[in-house]
């Protein structure tokens, strides 16, 4: 028995049958270190054979094994110059950990670290940018996000702002002074390709080695970089190309990264293979720098048919996936292989299942699987062992995607409005869609933020309905979810023509009737322009409104919307200003006067002003005229701490009172008498001279006795005493003469 490792050489062992003809042979742990597919090969004595093969994975990510790569330990600050960082994971014997995704972290706060590549290749590798705003320095650590192991390696990564001159240190020169590594001599100027075997059949892995070569032909060890491989012809290249040039589209195309440690040679064991026979031409690009494309050809490679077989021996499985997730007890495998082929599927619930290839070689198995079973690998075989056999790796996955979150944009549309629906989900989700109103819409997932798939639809209807919303991933776990949405009407045409009169107390506003249905309209009231803190609705569709109760003299805004229902005009209509008519009159107390300040619009004509007062309320004894263009008055000789009432009439040229604008105001008169602020009698300060030289010490004792501040004390009472009497004296007597004259004028 023949076990054929990857990438290492073939081990044989001696198998002995027993009486049955049955064998059980041990492979050894270490010659399984390698993740990939080993081949087993039997030869029995009588030229008989068999062959089969299986699978090896790679063991979980090794914190020791895992390393960080950088393309410059040192670049320049100022966040222009990036230097790309590989973080590669590993198991403990080596293996790449493909399809992973990892966090590289800086330790500073001025740098940016961002993934250029979404998770990990075929080596393992997932690539960032690194960048950095300011001088100084900073390490790199990264995290395998799937277990949160962190690599023990630390990478420490200088920056340099300045040259010693002052200046700004370019890239090109910081490469070639801080990286031995770098500068033009890293630039390779052709690529070197080899293939082993050199005549591949149809259907065989191939081993591919490529070098970067300098102008001697001689290997450039310090070449870092990105190199394309493309083919016209049919075959199975390595590496998971994304954003593939648009001038190799509808080619085979490949991709793979040189790193220091490659040490300018790609080694690739069982990298290619080739689907048909003939002449085939590999092509070798590196596209870092888009005007000038390195670019190497191979020598022509022959490729021949295998025994009895045509151009398409291989078997390919091209549904599900490898390393897909799916779900169900049954597994429906598609692919095509030879034509009319026996066909053998071997690792499902049952040892082994036959089928066969049709006409054009296509077939379609179904596969029963063990539930229980976390993944399964299914062997594709053709009975004559013609074909090479195709493998698959699915991983059994019974859970349902989380539906997050379900958003419109605008939140209640109208009928016909473009409307944005949002789901948030996990990512890579096979298929999301939404069934509103008997019509489905598919979702594409956003490129900014995986998670979050989008479209567009137009509002159906006015009315309000169940949108249901199904995510489907890859392993065809479907979950739902319903959310309600409302759909107005559309909006009513925006209100023209509107006209504002200014009235009494108030504003008539006139409008231009809306057509179509309407109930009412809507009149908004502010004193600034985008500002409406009060609105109000007609009873019915008037053209015409009167808004009362606004303070005159103060200058009003309007604007005006058709309502139907709940429906309004998609926009106010433009904004009108007016002022009310009208008088504001404010009354401010005086010693033993009154001031009286009015507001009244001066573009209306007035020949004078009624000032009616007196000192109860409702009857007003006195009388003044002013002219029309006053706007301030005075009333003295008025008694103080008594409260006059008052009222202010507009009277016009023609001598009419405007008895519909008439104002209203009281006050109060101050008291002649000012009291000092502490309250008390006035207090009377002198003016302190100075002594002569030989005057005497003045005693705290000097002074008036006590006995004749009692006397200036007694005398001020009675002062005080004698002029309250007389203010109350003269204030009945004027309310006795006002009466009087009231009764017998």
């Amino acid at each position: 028995m023949s076990v054929a490792i990857p990438g290492a050489d073939t081990k044989h062992f001696p198998v002995t049958a027993d009486s049955l003809g049955e064998a059980q042979v041990t492979i050894p742990g270490n010659l399984t270190e390698t993740a990939g597919m080993y081949r087993i090969s039997v030869k029995g004595s009588a030229q008989t054979s068999a062959q089969t093969t299986f699978a090896v994975f790679p063991d979980s990510v090794d914190s020791d094994e895992s390393s960080i790569e950088i393309d410059a330990n040192v670049i320049s600050a100022g966040g222009k110059e990036a230097a790309t960082a590989r973080v590669i994971l590993r198991d403990k014997f080596g293996n790449a950990l493909p399809g992973r995704i990892a966090l590289l972290l800086a330790s500073g706060g001025n740098q940016e670290v961002r993934a250029i590549t979404n998770q990990t290749d075929e080596q393992g590798a997932q690539e960032f940018s690194v960048r950095s705003s300011a001088a100084g320095s900073f390490t790199l650590t990264a995290i395998d996000l799937i277990t949160s192991t962190v690599l023990t390696q630390r990478l420490p990564i200088s920056t340099r702002g300045n040259t010693s001159m002052g200046g700004p240190l370019s890239a090109d020169l910081l490469a070639d002074v801080t990286s031995d590594s770098q500068g033009a001599g890293s630039v390779p100027a052709s690529f070197g390709i080899t293939i082993e075997p050199q005549s591949p059949r149809v259907g065989q892995r191939v081993d591919l080695t490529i070098r970067a070569l300098d102008g001697s032909r001689d290997v450039l060890r310090n070449y870092v970089g990105k190199v394309w491989i493309s083919s016209e012809s049919e075959v199975d290249l390595p590496g998971l190309p994304q954003d593939i040039p648009s001038d190799l589209a509808g080619k085979s195309v490949g991709v793979i990264t040189f790193s220091k440690g490659r040490q300018g040679v790609y080694s690739f064991p069982d990298a290619i293979r080739f689907r048909k026979s003939g002449t085939v031409v590999l092509t070798i690009e590196d596209r870092t720098d888009p005007s000038r494309i390195i670019r190497s050809e191979s020598k022509p490679i022959t490729v021949t048919r295998t025994e009895g077989g045509g151009d398409s021996p291989m078997i390919i499985i091209t549904e599900p996936a490898d390393k897909s997730g799916v779900s169900g007890q049954q597994i429906v495998l598609r692919g095509t292989g030879p034509a009319d082929a026996n066909l053998i599927v071997t690792g499902g619930k049952e040892p082994r299942i036959l089928a066969s290839t049709n006409s054009d070689g296509t077939f379609a198995i179904t596969v029963a699987v063990d539930p229980l079973l976390s993944s399964v690998t299914l062997t594709v075989s053709d009975e004559q062992n013609i074909a090479e056999p195709a493998v698959v790796h699915l991983t059994q996955d019974s859970a349902k995607p989380v539906i997050e979150t379900v958003t419109f944009t605008p939140v209640t549309p109208r009928e016909g409005e473009n409307t944005l629906i949002s789901v948030t989900s996990e990512p890579k989700l096979k298929d999301v869609r939404v069934t509103l109103a008997n019509r489905d819409e598919v979702l594409a997932e956003s490129k900014v933020a995986p998670g979050t798939y989008q479209g567009y639809f137009k509002a159906p209807p006015a009315s309000t309905y169940q949108a249901t919303v199904a995510a489907t991933d890859p392993a065809g776990n479907v979950a739902e979810t319903r959310i309600a949405l409302t759909v107005n009407p559309m909006g009513l045409a925006k209100v023209q023509n509107v006209r504002a009169t200014p009235v009494a107390r108030g504003v008539e506003l006139a409008w231009d009737a809306v057509e179509g249905k309407v109930t009412s309209y809507r009149v908004y009231i502010g004193q600034k322009e985008g500002d409406f803190p009060t609105s109000l609705d007609t009873k019915q569709p008037t053209t015409s409104a009167i808004v009362r109760g606004l303070e005159p003299g103060v200058p009003y805004v309007f604007a005006v919307t058709a309502v139907q229902g709940n429906v309004e005009s998609e926009e106010k209509s433009d904004i009108v200003t007016a002022m009310p008519l009208g008088l504001a009159l404010r009354v401010t107390a005086r010693q033993s006067a009154l001031t009286l300040d009015w507001v009244f619009p001066q573009e209306t004509p007035l020949r004078s002003f009624l000032l009616e007062y007196g000192v109860e309320r409702g009857k007003y004894n006195e009388q003044k005229i002013f002219p029309g263009e006053t706007r301030h008055a005075v009333l003295e000789d008025l008694l103080p701490s008594l409260t006059y009432y008052m009222r202010l009439t507009p009277i016009t040229v023609e001598g009419v009172q405007l008895k519909d604008l008439t104002v209203q105001g009281q006050g109060t008169p101050l008291s002649g008498l000012r009291i000092a602020q502490g309250g008390g009698l006035p207090v009377i300060s002198e003016k302190q001279e100075p002594l002569h030289g030989g005057a005497p010490l003045r005693s705290p004792e000097v002074g008036l006795p006590p006995m004749s501040w009692l006397l200036i004390a007694l005398g001020s009472l009675g002062f005080f005493g004698i002029l309250w009497r007389t203010l109350k004296r003269r204030r009945e007597t004027f309310a006795f003469l006002s009466t009087m004259e009231q009764r017998y004028h």
